[in-house]
């Protein structure tokens, strides 16, 4: 969809250093809580995204005209793919990350 991310990267990173403003699904925190990854590990790989991991643009099918950066990149001798968009809630900016699967791909 898009050539660039819609999100600047240091803006989303900055942001995400506070974690009560880096939201991250329930469906997504339980996965990685039932495969055995350690809390924290989004918040580490958001910070570990460079500029070079941007793949893609998306507009999320479960909220029509939102749009979400995809990234893809290793860490931690994994692959990994990671949607996140900037959502204004209560007048406060935050991260909501959606997906953060190892292995490249949707689980």
């Amino acid at each position: 969809m898009s050539q660039k991310p819609v999100y600047d990267l240091d803006i989303v990173q900055e942001i995400a250093l506070d974690k009560r403003k880096c939201r991250i699904s329930l469906r997504l925190l339980n996965w990685l809580d039932n495969h055995g990854y350690r809390k924290g590990i989004v918040h580490d790989i958001i910070h570990a995204l460079k500029e070079e991991c941007f793949c893609k643009t998306v507009e999320l099918e479960k909220m029509p005209g939102k749009l979400a950066d995809v990234y893809k990149l290793d860490y931690e001798d994994e692959k990994w793919y990671v949607k996140l968009f900037l959502d204004d809630e209560t007048g406060q900016l935050i991260v909501r990350v959606w997906s953060c699967w190892p292995n490249g791909f949707l689980h």
